[in-house]
């Protein structure tokens, strides 16, 4: 417990963390002040190298005097931030602290978070340390990273947070919270939380525990892609952890993928031009500057998109996409592995994009659109977007639909996610197209542009050179509204959209529909929005999964 702080039960993290946050700074400054000073530090060196002995040891001594003294100080400062750092799970939220000079207190209730993630850096693998991000609902800087802690610690906190994130969503609805809440104040924090942990395990878990004891034990294989659902359990696994498989991604496909993009053609032709600058440069060396002028200016193009596809790789690297008893479970990357789970409910959507080189391997890129995700280290994660099948074929499209969406009242669900993915307005489906009128707006994609709508899900087919389909949750579904533009009103044209929490979510704007669709689907949302609502799809997963482990053949487990 961290002393001189009584209002919570902080818990410390690993005593590497301050050296680490801090270290990498000092680091950097020092770099940029030597490369700064670099010709001052190289003339100082040349006049004490041709200084009497004294001087050079006087100077010498000195010089290494400074730096233990600065390290002194580093270290000074690095147990003072480490008593001061510490993580709480307290009341409804959890809390993390840290800084000395500028103090910093985060909290993120539990019935805001929507997914907790551990992620393990290259550096801090051979120490056995890891760091658990946890992502609240809402724009901005809305998480906590907790770091560093061991990787046993960091699984039993995940579970923890995940088992209290779930007690916080049920407890409004359940008779006997009150109970539980006022044993829990007589209790004190530390049994409160455990009482809470306890009670959120017997509400949620209850219908998925005999089904995790049971589950067949399988050996998670490195070597192939998986055929289909089966179990994944693993060594420091807890019952509740153990995990049905239903997607991964091969190396040699996640290549051909990289292969087959706009970036890597477009890196691959700027490599060659800038091979051959290189080349020209030597064999015509009147022309040498103007070669290699062209060269310098090619490099900060050319960079970027290398970064893009080292970025691509690195983070797709053996990807997994699992379902547990707490909800799904990712797995992925290279230098920096990274576990993520995302709780049943908090997915708002799902995006299905094909690229236009992809269909040579009938490959397709999966999407969550999941509300609230804040770290800004790509585009799709500032959007909330997910990937849950990075490079699918249409077997495993078929099977993650069929997960994550549920039976759905639909004939043939087969055929329609067929026509979702491929389907075109000559085609008879259950989709409605948009009309002939709209033809003038859309030149390219008029074919393609299709939507479903029923009780569950709204299903937007669109697209022309790279095929998109988006699938929004109707209980997701905050509001809607109705544009209709001059020139759409002269040909009785008209667009809806979707309100969505989750700013990612493909399916919430459908244009140039008729306006007697568009209407008519506002009113089907505004009236499944008045009534009750229903349990999620989401919350489903895991006995889904069962399901359809134990409907697969037995050599696909």
């Amino acid at each position: 417990m961290i002393e001189n702080d009584p209002d919570r039960n902080w818990q410390k993290v690993h005593w590497i963390s301050p050296l680490a946050r801090t270290g990498s700074f000092l680091v950097l400054i020092l770099t940029f002040l030597i490369y700064q000073q670099r010709e001052l530090l190289v003339q100082l060196y040349q006049l004490l190298s041709t200084s009497d002995g004294r001087t050079f040891q006087i100077a010498l001594w000195s010089t290494i005097g400074g730096i233990l003294g600065v390290l002194l100080l580093f270290l000074i400062y690095s147990y003072l931030a480490w008593r001061r750092m510490g993580y709480a799970l307290e009341g409804d939220s959890v809390h993390f602290r840290s800084g000395i000079i500028f103090r910093n207190e985060r909290q993120i209730r539990y019935s805001r978070i929507q997914a907790v993630d551990i992620t393990r850096p290259l550096l801090s693998r051979p120490l056995g340390l890891g760091v658990l991000d946890i992502e609240a609902a809402g724009d901005g800087d809305s998480h906590i990273s907790i770091a560093y802690l061991k990787v046993d610690q960091l699984a039993d906190l995940r579970t923890q947070v995940l088992t209290l994130s779930e007690g916080a969503q049920a407890a409004p609805g359940q008779a006997q919270s009150g109970q539980a809440q006022s044993g829990q104040a007589q209790a004190g924090p530390a049994q409160a939380n455990q009482a809470r942990i306890d009670q959120a395990s017997i509400d949620q878990a209850q219908p998925d525990s005999e089904a995790a004891r049971t589950l067949p034990a399988a050996t998670l294989e490195t070597a192939a892609p998986v055929a289909g659902i089966r179990t994944v359990t693993g060594r420091g696994l807890a019952r509740d952890e153990q995990e049905i498989g239903f997607y991964r991604l091969p190396v040699k496909r996640l290549l051909k993928t990289i292969a087959l993009s706009l970036t890597f053609i477009i890196a691959l032709i700027m490599t060659i031009a800038i091979i051959v600058m290189l080349v020209l440069s030597y064999v015509i060396p009147e022309r040498q500057l103007v070669f290699r002028g062209i060269l310098v200016g090619l490099l900060p193009f050319w960079l970027p998109y290398l970064n893009a596809l080292w970025k691509t790789f690195n983070t797709h690297y053996h990807f997994m996409a699992n379902v547990g008893v707490k909800g799904l479970r990712l797995h992925q990357g290279f230098t920096k592995t990274e576990n993520q789970t995302l709780p049943p409910g908090k997915v708002h959507g799902i995006e299905l994009k094909q690229p236009f080189l992809w269909r040579l391997g009938g490959w397709w890129d999966l999407h969550l659109s999941v509300a609230g995700f804040s770290r800004g280290e790509n585009t799709q994660a500032s959007l909330g977007l997910v990937p849950l099948a990075p490079a699918a074929t249409l077997e495993e499209i078929h099977r993650t639909l069929n997960l994550l969406v549920g039976d759905q009242p639909i004939s043939d669900p087969e055929k329609f996610w067929h026509d979702a993915l491929y389907g075109s307005r000559e085609e008879p489906s259950q989709f409605e197209v948009a009309p002939a009128a709209s033809r003038i707006f859309d030149w390219f994609s008029f074919r393609r542009n299709a939507l479903f709508l029923n009780e569950q899900i709204v299903v937007l087919r669109t697209g022309w050179l790279n095929r998109r389909v988006g699938i929004l949750f109707v209980e997701h579904i905050q509001g809607q509204y109705l544009a209709q533009g001059p020139w759409q009103r002269r040909r009785e044209l008209g667009t809806i959209q979707f309100a969505t929490v989750a700013r990612g979510a493909t399916a919430r704007k459908a244009k140039n529909f008729g306006a007697e669709q568009c209407a008519r689907w506002s009113g089907q949302i505004l009236e499944r929005a008045m009534g009750p609502r229903r349990t999620g799809i989401a919350n489903l997963w895991h006995q889904k999964a069962l399901e359809m482990e134990a409907q697969a053949p037995k050599g696909e487990h």
